[in-house]
């Protein structure tokens, strides 16, 4: 991107207001300070005319500014804009679109002034701005105070709401953490308010939105990877995942949205230009999300077996698995053929796969990660039982010794990041072969290089979490989007897996670098992505994309769930809830109140004693099925 900043005021795909600034005397003044409290901002202000603060509040329905102490002369303006979010990114252009922008118009109404605009789209887009100061229009709108204190309001329905009550309730079904380890009970907290503030309309939908600015909407693998991250900790946002998604299951072949029968959608865009004149409306260009709903699916099944999922994300589920197995029958492998995005795994940015020499991988191209995903798949579906176990099971069997045999590659001796369509190998250093470990798709010995390769400070471990890209790669770049920098999601998934596997050790690192991260940054939160560069010396993560971003906010979660080594299963006599914990080095004690098992409530308190882990646990609320614990 290049020009101005995405700085802006936010609502369904489009950017409303543009700037929303504050002058003195004519010259802009920018806050010398900030902190952050539940959904608020304060910012402090120093000046030649004095000190103040300003409060953005933010609520349903739209935003509160509060001016305190007020120095003479100051104005506030608000410009309209209405670009669609594409335009902000530089996707598109309406030049390119032939598409002229319509004209915002402002009219005096009441208590406050009307900003309306009818897009091209026959959309009409509306808000409406009050202040208890004056309100001029002056090519935009001018605020000015009639006292030392401003208040303005942006309204964008008729009613709004302040987000504490319904975030009282939903901490209230957390889980609760307590820890010796100060950041990461700090880091698990501020990703509980993160993945709140990103929750569509609780509580009438808990689905998670992708990320602030640019994914604020249905991203079918972002939230599907969400579900597996809050799976014991509110499993109404899985099941919300679940539920969104299966609306969205694809019914038809359209190769304009890449759109087919049982495929899980990518996006879907509400936006004048993204969500009518691109694929984008409902786009469907992802290798990854169809394996990962129908995992998710049985998933959650095992986990919650007394809320189970309605007739619509059964059927979803159920044309999805027929995708996977017929794209593996037909190829041998799940893949893809760039469409509208040349890359459809979650690493989808244009130059991410390559050969090792810089060169594209000639199409159709196989992620080794998707295979697992496949995989797991496949595992889960079958351990429900029914008429297709033992197929699904062999399946499943045949698809991990091919995983091993095709991506394995003696010359960088680790896995491929994938295969091109004439089977050459994509033999760069790369995290993805970490999420094998996650989905259990390699055997022990495969799994110990895996895990070596992963805590490796000479190929992928930054210090500050595990790299996208190795340190010696030809397109490595430490601030890029997927070639070098640290994506907290791929990390959680990466730390469970090597929980799964009992590779202490290398848990123990990149935990510690994850929360070395959390702390260094200074933003209170993860954000969807940070810098990939060696922690040595004073040099800082620098935080990088969206803020907050869902995925980067469930990371905590699901990395507490593999310190406590938690997993549930099902066999022939009931249901299993095995407890391994690994607490890392930084750790004496962790205890998590009322995880989400099997329809009850389970907590867990593991304390070090000398140099053995002591494990209690009590279901405060049993079960209704049959299980039993295995510690």
């Amino acid at each position: 991107m290049t020009g101005e900043p995405p700085t802006g005021v936010y609502w369904g795909d489009t950017r409303i207001i543009g700037q929303l600034v504050y002058f003195l005397d004519d010259q802009r003044i920018l806050p010398t300070g900030v902190d952050r409290e539940g959904f608020s901002l304060t910012y402090t202000y120093n000046t030649a005319h004095g000190s103040f603060t300003r409060r953005v509040e933010v609520v349903y329905g739209g935003l509160i500014e509060r001016v305190s102490h007020a120095p003479s002369g100051l104005v506030l303006r608000l410009t309209p804009d209405f670009s669609d979010i594409f335009e902000v990114r530089g996707v598109v252009s309406r030049d390119s679109l032939g598409v002229p922008k319509p004209v915002a118009k402002l009219s005096s109404e009441g208590d406050g002034v009307l900003v309306h605009y009818l897009g091209t789209d026959s959309r009409a887009r509306v808000f409406k701005v009050k202040t208890n100061g004056r309100l001029t229009l002056n090519d935009g709108l001018e605020a000015t105070p009639r006292s030392g204190d401003l208040t303005l309001k942006v309204l964008l329905t008729n009613r709004v709401r302040r987000p504490s009550v319904t975030y009282a309730k939903y901490t209230e079904d957390f889980p609760r953490i307590s820890a010796d380890d100060d950041l990461l009970v700090r880091a698990y907290e501020s990703s509980a308010r993160d993945l709140f503030s990103l929750l569509e309309a609780p509580p009438n939908s808990w689905f998670p939105l992708a990320g602030v600015p640019y994914f604020n909407c249905v991203f079918g693998r972002d939230s599907l990877i969400v579900g597996f991250q809050t799976l014991m900790f509110s499993p109404r946002i899985s099941l919300s995942v679940l539920e969104r998604l299966s609306t969205h299951i694809g019914r038809k072949v359209d190769k304009h949205t890449e759109e087919e029968p049982g495929k899980v959608v990518h996006e879907v865009r509400r936006g004048e230009l993204s969500g009518r004149l691109t694929p984008f409306k409902a786009y469907y260009g992802s290798v990854d999300a169809t394996p990962l709903f129908v995992a998710l699916y049985h998933e959650f099944k095992a986990s919650h077996p007394s809320t189970p999922p309605n007739s619509t994300v059964e059927r979803a589920a159920r044309m999805g698995l027929e995708w996977v197995t017929s794209k593996i029958d037909t190829h041998g492998f799940l893949g893809y053929t760039p469409g509208v995005l040349r890359n459809q795994g979650w690493k989808d940015s244009d130059d991410s796969v390559f050969h090792s020499d810089g060169s594209p991988l000639r199409p159709p191209i196989y992620l080794v990660e998707a295979q697992g995903y496949a995989d797991l798949a496949l595992r889960l579906a079958a351990s429900m039982g029914g008429d297709q176990s033992r197929r699904l099971l062999e399946k499943s069997s045949h698809l991990r010794e091919k995983i091993g045999a095709a991506f394995w590659s003696p010359k960088i001796n680790y896995y491929s990041e994938a295969l091109d369509g004439e089977g050459e190998r994509a033999e760069i250093v790369t995290s993805n072969p970490g999420h094998l470990l996650w989905s259990g798709s390699v055997e022990h010995a495969q799994a110990e290089r895996i895990a070596s390769m992963l805590s490796d400070p000479e190929q992928l471990n930054s210090g500050y979490g595990v790299k996208t890209l190795g340190f010696h790669e030809l397109r490595h770049d430490a601030e890029s989007y997927h070639n070098g920098s640290v994506w907290p999601h791929d990390n959680s998934l990466i730390i469970k897996g090597l929980s799964e596997y009992g590779f202490t050790q290398e848990l123990d690192e990149l935990v510690s670098g994850l929360l070395k991260a959390y702390k260094a940054l200074g933003i209170n939160g993860f954000p969807e992505h940070y810098s990939g560069f060696k922690a040595c010396g004073d040099l800082k993560p620098k935080p990088l994309g969206c803020y907050p971003q869902a995925w980067a906010a469930g990371a905590v979660f699901l990395v507490t769930q593999a310190i406590l080594g938690i997993s549930v299963t099902r066999g022939d006599e009931g249901y299993v809830v095995r407890i391994k914990p690994h607490l890392p080095a930084r750790l004496s004690r962790l205890k998590v109140g009322d995880l989400h098992v099997l329809g009850g409530r389970l907590r867990v308190d593991v304390v070090r004693v000398g140099g053995d882990l002591k494990v209690r646990y009590e279901f405060t609320v049993k079960p209704s099925v049959q299980f039993r614990v295995e510690v």
